[in-house]
């Protein structure tokens, strides 16, 4: 008959952990306990062995570190019930048997339900420090990035793959915008991440297949904006009014009051709201404003379009040491770019100075040269000028020469580099134009000048505002730099010469 049980018990025990791997936690726990009770009854059915009693113990102790307390004393009163029924009636009721049930039920849940406790405060301290050594390792790596360069377009990539790499923060897309020059507006200047879900599973399984770390990331810069093109013709369509009242909504909000906020859903009475849910696709998003020394630089627009995880404040606090470095490195690198343009330009017109002119022709001269192209230089000046000056004023000759840098502007073509050579005196770069294509260029300045209406000019001599034009070119007068502006200059006063509102140039020519 031993033989039996054995059999039988060996057999409920492979049945029943065969189950339990089928199961989920919970229903696996009970399978385990209604197996150990199957198994104190057959005990008890068959050899009738007055060592039943005790083995209630094991059951009540299997329950206490499943379920605790709870479970605990839950199995001790199963156990007093069943050790009832079975007990003969002469023996009556053992107190101290069921007293031993319920104290082992209470004492062994108690000391589980401590010990669970404490392995999951450990297992959560453990990932807490895993992750924040995880953020401040990324902010470490971040900040030598950001440190490593002044130049606008990529810091702003770094800041956003930062938030966006899987090795970095992990949001499934990034978009920044920045304060416009008049502070009015928040314009948006780069995005990284997919329009869609579909687009954003291929860029994750690019991105395991080739087991990239932050600086590969980093080093993708020019990839990823030709990769992100439809997400930033977007993205640099947006201009936001920095005004709450003037539908700036959301992100005025989050710039006037200096706080992220996290928005669950979009508000249609939000215009913000609505267009970023028309461009993007966004259903829920965070918005995190750019702050130095209580200055707005720009905001960080955050979602997760791929695997739709919500945003929680956890995860504000995590990004937010990585926007106050990022918001003090874009506003050095505006800082240091407008020192830059300063040291390069005319303070009044805005045009590049003749030290710029000085260095960059060199460089042009040089392509030139190489490539077998021309390369053809002016040179202008305002015809009786200090005659302008005198009679209206110099505040007026100042408007006047504000008023002639936007005609010349708007006379020449992108690649062509203006310049103001000092007092009234400007200079123009043509790279790749032959003489012909020079002078059509020349005389449009000159009749777009002659043309236009300034202040009482007619005090001028002609009644009218005119300029004098020289012209050089590279290979026909000159194969040297000096001698080619030279050259121009001669040619401008070959033009003051023969009679003023004029182009001549160096040699004989159209």
């Amino acid at each position: 008959m031993s033989y039996c049980l054995i059999f039988l018990t060996v057999l409920i025990a492979i049945t029943t952990g065969y189950y339990r791997f089928f199961c989920k936690l919970k229903t696996n726990k009970i399978i385990l306990l209604a197996g150990c009770l199957m198994v104190i009854e057959i005990n008890y059915i068959i050899l009738k062995s007055p060592l039943t009693n005790w083995l209630f113990f094991v059951f009540i102790y299997l329950a206490s570190i499943s379920f605790f307390v709870k479970g605990g004393l839950i199995a001790a009163l199963i156990s007093i019930i069943f050790t009832y029924l079975q007990s003969p009636p002469e023996t009556g009721l053992n107190i101290y048997l069921f007293a031993g049930y319920i104290i082992m039920g209470a004492v062994t849940g108690k000391y589980s339900d401590y010990i669970h406790t404490s392995i999951l405060k450990k297992a959560s301290w453990q990932k807490q420090l895993y992750q924040q050594a995880k953020e401040l390792n990324i902010l470490r790596e971040i900040s030598t990035a950001l440190q490593s360069t002044l130049k606008l377009d990529k810091l702003l990539h770094i800041i956003l793959t930062a938030i966006t790499a899987g090795y970095g923060l992990g949001f499934n897309r990034a978009i920044l915008l920045l304060v416009s020059r008049d502070e009015k507006y928040l314009e948006g200047k780069f995005g990284i991440g997919p329009m869609n879900k579909v687009e954003g599973y291929e860029i994750w399984e690019n991105v395991v297949a080739a087991k990239m770390n932050m600086k590969d990331f980093i080093g993708l810069k020019e990839k990823a904006r030709l990769k992100d093109k439809t997400l930033n013709d977007l993205v640099q369509s947006l201009k936001i009014p920095l005004n709450p009242s003037s539908q700036g909504g959301v992100l005025a909000e989050a710039i006037k009051y200096q706080k992220p906020i996290i928005i669950k859903s979009i508000d249609g009475n939000d215009p913000v709201q609505v267009r970023l849910a028309s461009y993007f696709g966004m259903s829920e998003f965070a918005v995190i404003p750019l702050i130095n020394q209580g200055k707005p630089v720009g905001a960080i627009i955050i979602d997760n379009i791929v695997n739709h995880k919500p945003i929680t404040v956890k995860d504000l606090d995590s990004i937010t040491p990585l926007a106050i470095q990022a918001a003090m490195a874009i506003d050095n690198a505006n800082l240091y770019n407008k020192t830059q343009k300063m040291a390069i330009t005319d303070g009044l017109t805005g045009l590049y100075n003749q030290r710029y002119f000085l260095e960059v022709i060199d460089k042009y001269f040089k392509t030139a040269r190489e490539k077998n192209r021309h390369l053809s230089i002016l040179i202008m000046d305002i015809d009786n000028f200090k005659n302008y000056n005198d009679v209206n004023g110099h505040l007026a000759g100042n408007t006047a020469l504000s008023r002639l840098t936007d005609i010349i502007k708007k006379s020449i073509r992108k690649k062509d580099v203006p310049c103001r050579f000092g007092g009234e005196e400007f200079a123009v770069l043509f790279p790749d134009t032959t003489r012909d294509e020079a002078y059509n260029l020349a005389e449009t300045i000159r009749k777009n000048i002659e043309k236009t209406p300034f202040y009482n000019e007619d005090v001028q001599p002609g009644g009218r505002l005119t300029v004098s034009l020289g012209l050089a070119i590279f290979p026909d007068d000159s194969q040297e730099v000096k001698d080619l502006l030279d050259k121009a200059d001669q040619a401008l006063y070959k033009a003051k010469n023969n009679g003023k509102n004029r182009i001549e140039f160096f040699s004989q020519g159209v």
